[in-house]
């Protein structure tokens, strides 16, 4: 989508009268697709996808080898509604990890820098027997797996002999040892005109997303988050009842800047839930353009205002 020839994060159209959904399961790849019951299985990997995310990952198996772009794929998936570019993102990144595929290296949905996005893998009938490559795969997803659980169990059992060791050395341990923080992320105020209204529910998605990316932290999920719309509830009270130790709110509005340029201001606020004490507050103007490194700076001042040491590999994952 060219940002100077329409709005980057809006897009509302009507798909073409012949487009359907096709409901067949399929391979793609060693997995089979399912639409009809939004589910994706490999040997004895069984994993359920949102419809609209299936309703995506059909939509580009049918385009599969041709590079698709994002307009395209909104236009056709999103048809009629009024979406975020980050919503796809985020989309594609939830089938990218349902189908074990990574995006430096993918084996099934491969990004197109500045282009969009291309199916990679062999898509066949499910009345197709796979072929051996696939099978192959398979198998050593199954070893991976589990090489991972063992891993997984030595380290657990590592660290509850360290916490028997603490514990009979030093007595209990504290909170401070034991936990990390916990944060909720409220749904942003919008304070332009309602049909700006999916923009602040965007930067809500989008933030809640990237700071449940940082294994230092603890996220309320946006779902329970979005019970506190507009709530009357006082900041204690959420705290309360979702035992949460930090909440982020803020507000839109839009302004035209120099030039007629259009711009957001963000206003936030990180708030200690127990004494209601202001942990830290910014206010933020840029343009559209700047939106997605804004989500991510943003999410790297919240996580060093709680403390919490971001690894590179976390970095480089909040700029994605």
């Amino acid at each position: 989508m060219d940002p100077a020839t329409s709005h980057p994060y809006t897009v509302a159209v009507v798909a073409p009268d012949n487009f359907a959904l096709g409901s067949d399961a399929f391979f793609l790849g060693d997995w089979l697709i399912q639409p009809s019951i939004d589910r994706v299985t490999r040997g004895e990997e069984s994993h359920s996808v949102p419809p609209r995310f299936m309703d995506l990952l059909v939509y580009l198996a049918k385009q599969r080898g041709q590079v698709v772009s994002k307009s395209q794929i909104v236009d056709e998936v999103w048809a009629g509604d009024i979406v975020t570019v980050g919503a796809l993102t985020h989309a594609i990144a939830v089938l990218r990890q349902t189908l074990d595929d990574d995006a430096r290296e993918p084996r099934y949905i491969e990004t197109i820098p500045r282009k969009g996005y291309r199916v990679i893998a062999d898509v066949r009938s499910a009345d197709e027997t796979p072929d051996p490559d696939s099978v192959e795969v398979t198998t050593r997803t199954k070893r991976g797996v589990r090489i991972v659980f063992a891993t997984v169990l030595a380290a657990l059992t590592t660290s509850a002999v360290w916490f028997v060791a603490v514990r009979d050395s030093d007595g209990p341990m504290s909170v401070a040892q034991t936990s990390i923080p916990s944060i909720i992320v409220l749904p942003f105020k919008n304070l332009g005109p309602p049909e700006h209204e999916y923009f602040a529910a965007g930067i809500t998605e989008e933030l809640t997303s990237r700071l449940a990316s940082v294994r230092g932290l603890a996220v309320v999920s946006q779902t329970s988050a979005s019970r506190y719309a507009d709530t009357e509830s006082s900041v204690h009270e959420i705290g309360q009842e979702l035992g949460v130790d930090y909440l982020l709110e803020g507000s839109v509005r839009w302004a035209m800047g120099e030039a007629d340029e259009e711009k957001v201001r963000i206003t936030l606020q990180l708030i200690r839930v127990d004494n209601d004490r202001h942990m830290w507050a910014d206010v933020y103007d840029r343009t559209l353009e700047d939106i997605f490194s804004l989500q991510t700076e943003i999410a790297e001042q919240v996580a060093e205002r709680l403390n919490v040491e971001l690894l590179e590999a976390e970095r480089l994952a909040l700029r994605v």
